[in-house]
C-alpha cells in the first residue's frame, strides 16, 4: 500500500526483472495520467515490466494509460476505482487496452460513491470499448459498488424500470430464478440477449467458470463473463444460427474428507 502513486514510482517498478505479479493499493488520488512505457524493440534493450503477467490496482482515481508495447506478457488485469475521482484525470477513458498484447481478462470494480447512473453507463460503456480495441478480445467483468450512495435523477427508477421491461417484452425474454442458497454473488447479462452464439466452459477437475456470447436485438454481439475462477482450460460450444440451448444440467459432488 503507498499513500500516492507517482510517474517515478512506476518508472522504479517497470526494471524490476522477476516482478511477475503487482497488486497495487493506492490511498490517494491521482490528479494527472500515469503512463505505463512500452518498448518497439529499438528503445529499450530489456522490455519494460519485462515478466508482469498480473496487475492490480486499487485507487481513488484510475489514471493509467499503457503505451504501445507496454507490458508485453501482462494477461489479468484488474483495477478498482471510484467513478467520480477518475472522471478528473480520465474523462474519456483512453486507456490504451488495446497496446497489451497478450492480454485475456480484464476485471473493473467501479465505485459508484456520488456519480449518476448515466455517468456509470458512460463508464462501463467506455471499458467495453476500451477492451473491444483489443486483438485478442480478452474477457471483460465490470462490477459495481455502492450503488446506493449513487445520485438519483428525478422519475431515473421509473426510466431504467420502463426501459428494462421494455427490452425484456421485445426479446421475448422470460426470467426465473435464482434457486439455491443466500451465498454467492450474482451474475446477470447486463443487455437483453436474442440469440446465444456459443458458451465456454473453463474446467479442470471442476467448472471454475462459464462465460457465453450472444446478440441482442439489434443485432449487435456482446460477451458475458467469464463468471468464477481463473483456473481450468477452455471448452468452447458454438451454436449455429437454427441451433437452440434448451436444457442446462448441474452435477454436485460432495466429498468427505476423515
Amino acid at each position: 500500500m503507498v499513500r500516492i502513486l507517482s510517474q517515478e514510482d512506476l518508472d522504479i517498478l517497470r526494471d524490476l526483472p522477476s516482478l511477475y505479479s503487482l497488486d497495487l493499493h493506492v490511498r490517494e488520488a491521482v490528479r494527472e495520467k500515469l503512463v505505463i512505457t512500452g518498448s518497439t524493440g529499438t528503445d529499450h534493450a530489456v522490455p519494460p515490466f519485462r515478466s508482469l503477467s498480473m496487475f492490480k490496482l486499487t485507487s481513488y482515481a484510475m489514471a493509467l494509460v499503457f503505451e504501445r508495447g507496454a507490458m508485453r506478457k501482462l494477461q489479468l488485469l484488474s483495477f478498482s476505482f471510484r467513478l467520480r475521482d477518475t472522471k478528473y484525470v480520465h474523462a474519456d477513458f483512453d486507456l490504451g487496452f488495446e497496446n497489451l498484447t497478450s492480454l485475456k481478462a480484464v476485471d473493473v470494480a467501479i465505485d459508484c460513491h456520488s456519480a449518476f447512473l448515466w455517468e456509470v453507463k458512460a463508464a462501463e460503456a467506455a471499458m467495453r470499448k476500451a477492451t473491444n480495441l483489443n486483438l485478442n478480445l480478452p474477457t471483460l467483468d465490470v462490477t459495481r459498488h455502492f450503488e446506493r450512495e449513487m445520485q438519483w435523477e428525478e422519475n431515473q427508477d421509473n426510466l431504467e424500470l420502463e426501459t428494462m421491461e421494455e427490452e425484456e417484452e421485445l426479446s421475448g425474454i422470460a426470467k426465473i430464478g435464482p434457486w439455491g442458497g443466500n451465498g454467492g454473488r450474482p451474475y446477470d447479462a447486463k443487455t437483453a440477449p436474442r440469440r446465444l452464439k456459443s458458451a465456454t466452459i473453463c474446467s479442470g477437475t471442476v467448472v471454475d467458470s462459464l462465460s457465453f456470447s450472444y446478440v441482442d436485438r439489434t443485432g449487435k454481439q456482446h460477451i458475458a463473463g467469464p463468471w468464477g475462477g481463473h483456473g481450468g482450460s477452455n471448452h468452447t460450444i458454438l451454436l449455429g444460427s437454427s441451433e437452440l440451448l434448451k436444457l442446462v444440467e448441474q452435477l454436485v459432488w460432495y466429498q468427505t474428507l476423515l
